[in-house]
């Protein structure tokens, strides 16, 4: 014997199907217009670098090398003889030709240096003469050292090589000799040279230096402000 569906079973199934359906088909629809994002991050732009020569050109307008070998022209501000200095003692020098690089003084005339007495000895009996070796170490530029070498003293073609000794029996003139004994006025003419190259700052010059707010142009009266002070000035 066949059972009937029951009709308010039936239509029950079928609006549960039609709401099911209603539900589900704006979700699909909505999941398919959504564009895919890309995964693949993007990609910036790469940084430029500096060359090496954009650097060397950036610290040359500021750092100035002075060479190996440069010549100095100093003068002896202390007096130094055989027989009034021993070995290690110090004496004073100054520069007298600045050190200059495209206008600018590097150092300039009176920069200290010091010397140093490498080896003396006095003048003694049986006509003994005396000995003396000198010799430069260092120009002082504010906090930096300057190492130099060498030291002849006297001016052009007499000049004597100190740094390599002297005794009487060279021919010395007058100027170098007080008695037996080797000496080495105040005031004499030294030339050195630079030991090795030095990196040193280049000064900055007093234009370069001034402010751009203290060389701007006066400021000009506006024709706004110049039509109120004809107005003011103009008779009732």
């Amino acid at each position: 014997m066949k059972t009937r569906a029951n009709p308010l079973i039936c239509s029950c199934r079928l609006l549960l199907a039609a709401t099911c359906w209603a539900t589900t088909l704006p979700l699909a629809v909505a999941q398919e217009s959504v564009a895919p994002q890309d995964a693949t991050p993007a990609q910036t732009a790469p940084q430029p670098t500096e060359s090496a020569a954009d650097i060397a050109s950036r610290s040359d307008a500021t750092t100035y090398t002075l060479r190996a070998d440069t010549e100095l022209h100093l003068r002896m501000l202390d007096a130094v003889g055989s027989n009034t200095h021993k070995r290690l003692d110090h004496f004073k020098l100054e520069l007298v030709e600045p050190i200059v690089f495209e206008g600018q003084e590097i150092a300039p005339v009176g920069t200290l240096a010091e010397g140093e007495v490498v080896h003396s000895a006095k003048a003694g009996m049986a006509g003994k003469a005396g000995e003396l070796i000198l010799a430069t170490r260092w120009l002082q530029l504010g906090d930096q050292r300057i190492k130099l070498r060498s030291f002849s003293a006297g001016t052009g073609q007499n000049r004597y090589n100190l740094a390599n000794g002297l005794v009487i029996t060279l021919g010395l003139p007058g100027l170098f000799v007080v008695g037996k004994n080797i000496a080495v006025p105040s005031g004499t003419d030294v030339y050195a040279k630079v030991a090795s190259d030095h990196v040193l700052p280049i000064p900055v010059s007093q234009a370069q230096s001034q402010s751009p707010q203290s060389s701007a142009p006066a400021a000009t009266e506006t024709p706004s402000t110049q039509a109120v002070d004809q107005n003011e000035n103009t008779p009732q």
